[in-house]
């Protein structure tokens, strides 16, 4: 499974001596948008645009996936096949 994680956005507002709630009202991004990202959940592609055009950034620094719970051979398995046939 991929998980998105912000940690490097959470890490960018801390370097640039910003708070949560100041970049929420500076992008205008709803506080339940917020709650998503604090849970790790996936937010719209407009969303991390936002947060970019913002914080003057790609979006690279502000998310990254991660690989939870998988081998990365699986990756390349096609759905309803195993490894192992």
């Amino acid at each position: 499974m991929l998980k998105v994680s912000y940690n490097k956005l959470w890490k960018l507002i801390i370097d640039k001596e910003m708070s949560k709630a100041q970049l929420r009202k500076r992008t205008g991004i709803a506080a339940s948008t917020f709650s998503k990202m604090n849970k790790s959940e996936c937010v719209s592609l407009e969303i991390i645009v936002k947060l970019c055009h913002v914080l003057d950034c790609d979006i690279g620094d502000v998310v990254g996936v991660l690989r939870v719970g998988i081998e990365p051979t699986q990756l390349l398995t096609p759905r309803g096949n195993s490894a192992d046939e």
